[in-house]
């Protein structure tokens, strides 16, 4: 399946490259059936102790230095993100770098879900610009901006010409995928979207 930079969304990894979370049968089976292209998980209905691809995603954006980092959705699902947040201020202090990177969340209530936030979102990214002056903004949804519909693509295309860096829509609801390392995909992805130029000739 090809890259599609055009869109902003990402096919997960079940679809994209046939993972699996779980696998009933011999070693023998599941060898002949990964070389061919047949190997399908088995059901599961209870998974825990999994962690969020929306967490993996946005934990790699924080590795990136000076960007903004905008978590559309509750304060609960942001506060995932500030371990990892952490981390990338701590390891570049360890290496002797200074990062500005910050992380936002857009606190999301309840008549947020039930009437959307997007011209909420718009002024956050706009205040986040003008406040921190990153060189990259990246809007990231939630499960719950997904599960309403939230359009953040739609602001972000509004905004572009608003603002004088990047800005780039990173679709990680937690729920789009099994595989949590689905979330290093659309980070990736979103990368390559925003950040990565075409070579020069």
């Amino acid at each position: 399946m090809s890259v599609n930079l055009n869109n902003s969304n990402v096919a997960v990894r079940e679809t994209r490259i046939g993972s699996i979370t779980g696998y009933i049968g011999s070693l023998k089976d599941l060898a002949e059936k990964s070389e061919c292209g047949t190997l399908k998980g088995c059901a599961r209905c209870f998974s825990q102790s999994s962690t969020c691809l929306s967490l993996c995603g946005l934990s790699q954006l924080a590795g990136i230095r000076d960007v903004a980092i905008i978590h559309h959705g509750p304060s609960g699902c942001s506060v995932t993100s500030s371990n990892s947040y952490y981390m990338s201020k701590v390891m570049a202090k360890k290496r002797g770098v200074t990062s500005d990177t910050v992380y936002v969340g857009t606190d999301m209530n309840e008549k947020d879900t039930i009437f959307g936030s997007t011209e909420a979102l718009r002024k956050i990214i706009i205040e986040t610009n003008r406040r921190y002056k990153p060189k990259a903004i990246f809007v990231s949804s939630s499960c719950a901006t997904g599960i309403i519909g939230e359009d953040i693509d739609s602001i972000v295309d509004k905004i572009k010409d608003e603002i004088p860096v990047p800005v780039v829509a990173v679709h990680c609801e937690g729920f789009k995928s099994k595989i949590w390392a689905t979330g290093f995909d659309i980070s990736d992805h979103a990368v390559l979207q925003a950040i990565v130029q075409k070579p020069r000739p």
